[in-house]
């Protein structure tokens, strides 16, 4: 199980390259992994802190909820 990652970019670089091979593992692994799309939640659904890279409250439950989901869908 893994999560995209939520954070502005670092020494000019997003992270978007890296979420996209996470999902297209996603996709080509089946079972064997599951990403949960975090970054594309979080920003847009007022869950990061204002650091914009940590989960507020509701997102460090929102993030719980959707880990909890994608372990019952593995199994």
């Amino acid at each position: 199980m893994w999560a995209t990652i939520a954070r502005p970019p670092f020494g000019g670089r997003s992270y978007a390259a890296a979420n996209a091979v996470l999902l297209r593992l996603d996709a080509a692994l089946g079972r064997r992994l599951a990403v949960v799309p975090w970054a594309e939640l979080a920003g847009r659904s007022g869950w990061l802190a204002a650091d914009r890279v940590h989960a507020n409250p509701t997102g460090y439950r929102a993030r719980a909820r959707l880990y909890a989901q994608a372990a019952r869908s593995c199994g």
